[in-house]
């Protein structure tokens, strides 16, 4: 019974909280950002591009019909083009990427299902993201 008495408040703060009840709530498109170690990926999912995609963006959900998400990385060419793996990343080609200009590419993969579940190993930081400001993002 004593169990039910600190319940009660959290059901009651549940019942009553912004997010259930408040129409005021943001809402917008989904995106999640995953830190992949060396670099960090953008996931937007297929409606949110569709939404507001140019035509690159076109192109990648014509090329890509079975994927329902599509995660954005952008980089070093060298880095995402000669690095077959983690271990093989020295000081020289860290420092390269980080500090001398070089060629810069953008990294496209996607996926189906849950990509939160797909980068399980990665702590997912949730942005919902209005219309304009998706649009700056995936600008393409």
């Amino acid at each position: 019974m004593r169990r039910l008495w600190l319940l009660l408040p959290v059901l009651a703060w549940l019942a009553w909280s912004p997010t259930m009840t408040d129409p005021q709530v943001p809402t917008g498109h989904r995106v999640v950002v995953f830190d992949h170690g060396w670099h960090s990926g953008i996931v937007v999912t297929r409606d949110s591009l569709q939404s507001v995609a140019g035509p690159v963006g076109q192109g990648w959900l014509r090329d890509f019909p079975d994927a329902t998400w599509f995660e954005l990385g952008w980089g070093d060419r060298g880095f995402y083009f000669d690095v077959p793996s983690y271990d093989a990343v020295t000081v020289s080609i860290a420092a390269k990427a980080l500090l001398w200009p070089s060629e810069s590419v953008l990294h496209v993969a996607t996926g189906q299902g849950d990509p939160v579940r797909v980068f399980a190993w990665s702590t997912p930081v949730v942005l919902l993201l209005d219309d304009t400001s998706l649009q700056s993002l995936v600008r393409a």
